[in-house]
């Protein structure tokens, strides 16, 4: 460069910085790279943010972890492609893996999860991922479904008088109620969902006993209500899903 004057000699330094910037741009958008990204809700379709989500690489055992938000979102940006696992744990809910998902260059993978009630232990592990849209099938029995809410002595004298009523039209009638309160009806078929103290166990209780009602046969199923705080929230949104939201106010009686 022996000649040249100093503002010729910056010129030329100039140009080659922008040249290998330009360079290095082209090469870091073209890694092999993905997105793994989803929404994680409870059998109801109700969110459940700050779900631990662990992202795992099943060629290189690399791991990636994250919660998801006030909307029940995760994303991974920036994962180098390759076969993945994903995890999705919370308290109160079973923990469930999604196994084998191949993550192509430039791919965004939505990959939803559907949790069950139940407990970290009681892990649910789906070999193929399933594709972006499906979703767990909610039941609902084939019984018309009451839910009856309010404080456990006006939820025990509505239900006593809607068992009186069906009765009396001539429906076989089914009381879904708890052991605290379930000797006290005198229906077709009375079964308890467990103690009003253990929500987990009503919880997992709550879909085996309206198959049972379903086998045998009930016209009209009244169910009382739990306390809709925490776990009782997530049974609450699956009684009133299940019933087509066919609830009765029993404190707003006179």
């Amino acid at each position: 460069m022996q000649g040249q004057t100093f503002p010729a000699r910056l010129l030329a330094l100039c140009t080659l910085v922008l040249c290998l910037s330009v360079l290095l741009t082209s090469a870091f958008a073209q890694l092999p790279t993905g997105t793994i990204l989803g929404t994680v809700k409870d059998a109801t379709g109700a969110v459940v943010p700050d779900t631990a989500i662990t992202v795992r690489n099943l060629e290189t055992s690399q791991r990636r972890t994250g919660k998801t938000d006030s909307d029940g979102a995760y994303r991974f940006p920036a994962l180098p492609v390759g076969r993945y696992s994903v995890q999705a744990e919370h308290a109160g809910f079973r923990s469930e893996i999604r196994q084998n998902l191949t993550l192509a260059i430039s791919q965004e993978a939505v990959l939803d999860f559907a949790l069950q009630i139940g407990t970290a232990e009681q892990e649910v592990v789906v070999g193929e991922a399933r594709s972006p849209g499906m979703r767990h099938k909610h039941y609902a029995p084939k019984a018309r479904m009451v839910v009856v809410e309010g404080s456990v002595p006006a939820i025990m004298v509505k239900v006593k008088e809607l068992v009186t009523q069906y009765t009396r039209e001539g429906s076989r009638v089914g009381v879904l109620a708890t052991d605290e309160t379930s000797s006290n009806y005198l229906a077709y078929v009375v079964k308890s969902l467990g103690s009003r103290f253990n929500v987990e166990a009503i919880a997992q209780n709550l879909f085996r006993l309206l198959r049972e009602f379903d086998s045998e046969n009930v016209d009209v199923i009244i169910a009382e209500s739990v306390p809709a705080e925490g776990l009782g929230l997530a049974v609450m949104n699956r009684l009133r899903k299940a019933s087509g939201y066919n609830i009765v106010k029993a404190d707003k009686l006179p």
